[in-house]
């Protein structure tokens, strides 16, 4: 279905989900590879102080910007969602006043 002269087609959104989809998938192997990461790698805790464990807190802030980055995944696909059914639904009021 086209939308306008732009050429918008709901077949351009399996590019949106291809998208989704991979970026989910490697932030999940992200978080799993980091969570073993630190698991084996016996890094201790992250404290603050003079004997502080470097290690740790960057496995620890990188496993919480990873998972903190995947918390907008959901609120992006719903933004996308409704941009498609807005363009359907003023394309479809666009031709019924055209006679179409």
């Amino acid at each position: 279905m086209k939308v306008g002269n732009k050429g918008l087609s709901i077949h351009d959104l399996v590019s949106v989900v291809l998208a989704f989809s991979l970026i989910g998938i490697i932030g999940g192997m992200g978080l799993y590879l980091l969570s073993q990461v630190s698991t084996t790698g016996n890094f201790g805790t992250c404290q603050s102080g003079a004997a502080n464990n470097y290690s740790a807190c960057a496995v620890g802030n990188a496993s919480s910007g990873i998972s903190g980055l995947l918390t907008w995944l959901p609120i992006l696909a719903v933004i996308v969602a409704a941009g498609v059914v807005i363009a359907v639904l003023v394309s479809a009021f666009a031709m019924k006043g055209r006679g179409v």
